[in-house]
């Protein structure tokens, strides 16, 4: 009896401790990164100091507010950028610039840009007044994405309504045993510790000259898509994109909205000059294309605006997660309140 306890202590003992380690270490409900690629949260109280931002009213109204007989100041629509609650640059743009801010939640689209177009072909910006729409994009979204649009489709209030689409709550994965993280994160962990230059499960870490972050590691994570992305550098697909861009701004224009378009750079691309081997990670073009193309809507240089008004900034983006933090989203309401005060005195 002794010596079957004795194995199977020694079998069970070691698992235990990985699930311990897992437990204390492992945090599936804070940043994207961490979660998707196995990597330990060595720095748990980060996210304390946005604390009183995540506690912010919310401002932003959604379609079910809607009420013919008002004119809105702004709806828009994008990808999980577009959704950050109370942090999201639309609740910024609602609470600290008084704008009335409509937002299409993404539980009723799966594609923004298909819904914007088919929204446009619809009676829906005759029911409903707004003066602007804004159309937000990750720039590795839009890769190969013109010739998918079916330009012809139609989409009402009503039929938005109801095809809302089951979305599931944000990712609140319970710890419990047994458990493949168990074997998975120190797996990982052991695997950076030995290969440091390899992308592990999703996720690469490469230095940094400086931390633009608020803590002492001068590593940034990104996304293991993130360097394909070159083939964002396609100028005939970005061409095929601004005509469709073009097209749908004259479709809003004969409403009386006037479209503005938000593409997001991938991390990697925004702290790029920050990376002490920059000759390794290409950058896309996408936003220096994109900038020579003659544009018939009123498209925010993300990129470069965002970087001038960061300067000894530090959490743009979460060094955790593959989205800006609530200082990014701040500058990006102040970005597009501006654009909208030139455009209001343009007119």
């Amino acid at each position: 009896m002794f010596k079957f306890l004795l194995k199977s202590g020694l079998f069970i003992f070691p698992i235990l401790i990985l699930q311990v380690l897992t437990w204390v270490f492992y945090t599936p409900n804070k940043g994207d990164l961490l979660r998707i690629g196995y990597v330990a949260d060595w720095y748990p109280e980060y996210r304390s100091q946005f604390a009183k931002e995540y506690q912010k009213e919310n401002g932003t109204l959604s379609i079910t507010d809607l009420e013919k007989d008002q004119m809105y100041d702004l709806l828009t629509i994008g990808d999980s950028f577009s959704e950050q609650g109370n942090t999201g640059y639309q609740n910024y743009l609602a609470t600290d610039f008084g704008l009335d801010v409509v937002h299409i939640d993404r539980k009723y689209h799966t594609n923004q840009i298909q819904t914007l177009v088919a929204l446009a072909s619809s009676d829906f910006f005759e029911l409903y007044r707004f003066r602007f729409a804004l159309l937000q994009f990750v720039e590795a979204g839009t890769h190969g994405a013109a010739p998918l649009i079916q330009e012809d489709s139609i989409l009402g209030q009503r039929e938005l309504s109801e095809r809302e689409l089951e979305k599931a709550d944000r990712y609140t994965d319970p710890f419990v045993f047994p458990s493949d993280r168990v074997l998975k994160f120190p797996y990982y962990t052991l695997k950076r510790t030995l290969f440091p230059s390899l992308g592990c499960n999703q996720v690469y870490m490469v230095n940094l000259n400086a931390s633009p972050f608020s803590i002492p590691n001068q590593q940034l994570y990104f996304h293991a898509s993130n360097p394909n992305w070159i083939n964002n550098n396609d100028e005939k697909d970005i061409s095929d994109l601004n005509e469709l861009l073009n097209r749908l701004s004259k479709k809003l224009e004969s409403k009386g909205v006037q479209l503005m378009v938000l593409p997001v750079p991938d991390k990697l691309d925004f702290y790029h000059e920050d990376l002490k081997e920059q000759d390794r990670w290409e950058c896309t073009r996408f936003f220096e294309i994109l900038g020579t193309l003659k544009n018939e809507y009123h498209w925010i240089n993300t990129l470069e605006q965002l970087k001038q008004s960061s300067v000894g900034l530090k959490d743009v983006y979460y060094f955790d997660d593959t989205h800006w933090s609530p200082v990014g989203a701040k500058l990006i309401a102040k970005i597009i309140a501006s654009k909208i005060k030139i455009m209001d005195n343009g007119r």
